[in-house]
């Protein structure tokens, strides 16, 4: 019988290179960072120990976000920008590589204006800074990913981005938690993973393809001879010698072809789940999810399903489709769970009112088998028209790794809930129950709530479907035409240009979601 509580478990693999990831590299060592307090420490611990290269590719990235905000005194300056140009000064032999997503100018009274130009970024000759526009109309490069010396990596859902800061206390007035314009922000949950040995070193090769096509001038890797070991000293090993599963979404352009292992782990993860699936993420719109539920919740005999979503998306826009389109998913799910094993909530502390924490992490948890962190939303773009990468360890009958992984899903309920780790273990051990495990602890001042999923009739009647809001490929033009253009206006001279008109301008609005 495992820790859990749990029967023992098949030993059947459920990753598998070729089909749901891309590679199967080992780490000697990996550890899982709750919250970006921790990953901004990691990441500056181990830059400050790169010889040659650190690689950076983000979907959003700001050179004034600090990194130090424990009031201590360090060596290096706290800014992002100015933490790296520090870092070049001192190491004539270094390199920085930053790949950012050229985002649409709808996000730009959101994020550092005209980042390209900006002096962090163009102050010194060995940091390559370059903006991203290699991928289809309306998609997005939104990996996170971090590689140094190709002997450490850190990937997930965190950017060095603004908004993005904040601890595993999620204090609701935390003095520290703010932008580089000194505004407040709401408690922020997410999550990445840092690995190294030969993980570190496939994520390092996947970050120079991504330079490659974006510039046709791939960064070097650094030497064999390196022998460097940039890991922190003070970052604890949650796992040793482990197989780290890489998984992609790319998109098909210009010859590259479509790559959907991220799809199809998710689908073979929710298949080989005999008794929990736990789920963190920002959205909840991908059909493909969705339907793979659905059919374990038919089951008589199948898994609890427990999901962390944020009370509501972040902005007005996201509110009125990304989650009309979660209350419609939500629903769906409820018909069908005829068993009562799905529960879905969010992280609420008392103090915030309602202005709850924001859940950007995204995690899945199957059993004590499987683990997943990475930067792939439950959404439908995640699957099939963004750049994505997630990472996912496999214990495989590993009782060392099933220990971890289980260690790791009771931190994270143990954070929303108040209470420690080892309070969510017993209470499962005598329980068996991960539902009932969360009931029995809520109802502190951190705790998780029962997400309403109720949308106004007019708000549901007048919000399209997924595939035009949460698209999973590239869009053809002329069905925009056909669907948004009327009859008498579409003049064959004028039908790709209408075409051209509606896809832009719903790609707008669509990125403003």
């Amino acid at each position: 019988m495992r820790h859990t509580g749990e029967p023992e478990t098949k030993q059947n693999n459920i990753l598998v290179a070729g089909r749901n990831c891309w590679r199967i590299a080992r780490a000697r060592r990996a550890a899982f960072l709750i919250d970006a307090a921790s990953y901004f420490e990691a990441f500056a611990a181990a830059a400050q120990r790169a010889t040659e290269s650190i690689l950076i590719v983000s979907w959003d990235i700001d050179s004034r976000i600090p990194l130090f905000r424990d009031g201590h005194g360090h060596d290096f300056p706290s800014p992002l920008g100015q933490f790296l140009n520090r870092l070049l000064s001192e190491n004539p032999n270094l390199h920085v590589h930053v790949l950012n997503w050229d985002f649409a100018m709808v996000y730009a009274l959101e994020r550092e204006l005209f980042p390209i130009f900006r002096p962090p970024w163009r102050s010194h000759r060995r940091l390559h800074f370059h903006l991203d526009d290699h991928h289809p109309i309306g998609a997005s490069h939104h990996q996170k990913i971090v590689v140094v010396d190709d002997a450490v990596a850190f990937a997930g859902g965190i950017d060095l981005a603004k908004q993005r800061w904040d601890t595993p206390e999620h204090r609701p007035h935390d003095p520290r938690r703010i932008d580089p314009l000194n505004r407040a922000y709401r408690p922020h949950h997410d999550v990445q993973m840092a690995v190294d040995g030969e993980a570190a070193a496939a994520l390092g090769h996947l970050v120079r393809e991504r330079w490659r096509r974006a510039t046709n001038h791939p960064p070097s890797p650094p030497s064999q001879q390196n022998g460097n070991d940039p890991w922190p000293p003070e970052l604890l090993v949650d796992m040793e010698n482990v197989p780290i599963g890489i998984a992609r979404t790319e998109p098909r352009h210009k010859g590259n072809p479509e790559v959907r292992e991220i799809e199809a782990l998710y689908r073979d993860a929710i298949a080989a789940a005999q008794w929990f699936i736990y789920i963190e993420n920002q959205y909840f719109t991908s059909d493909v999810i969705g339907n793979a539920l659905a059919a374990r919740l038919r089951e008589k005999n199948g898994p609890e399903i427990v999901i962390v979503l944020p009370y509501a998306s972040t902005g007005w826009l996201a509110e009125s489709t990304m989650d009309v389109l979660r209350a419609r998913m939500l629903k769906r799910l409820n018909e069908v769970d005829r068993f009562g094993r799905l529960r879905v909530f969010y992280p609420s502390i008392s103090g915030l009112g309602d202005n709850t924490v924001n859940v950007h992490a995204k995690v899945l948890v199957i059993d004590d088998a499987l683990v997943r962190v990475g930067s792939s939303n439950l959404n439908n773009r995640s699957l099939g028209l963004d750049t994505e990468c997630d990472l996912a360890v496999e214990a495989a009958g590993n009782v060392d790794l099933e220990k971890q992984i289980a260690l790791f899903r009771n931190r994270l309920l143990g954070e929303h809930l108040g209470v420690s780790p080892d309070q969510v273990s017993n209470i499962l051990l005598s329980r068996r129950s991960l539902i009932g495990t969360v009931e029995k602890l809520t109802g502190g001042e951190r705790t998780l709530k029962p997400l309403d999923v109720d949308i106004p009739k007019w708000m549901e009647s007048i919000i399209p479907d997924s595939e035009i809001i949460d698209p999973e490929r590239p869009m053809d033009p002329e069905r925009f035409t056909e669907e948004f253009v009327p009859e008498e206006t579409r003049r064959p001279e004028n039908h790709r240009l209408w075409g051209m008109i509606v896809l832009l301008s719903l790609m707008l609005a669509l990125a403003v979601a």
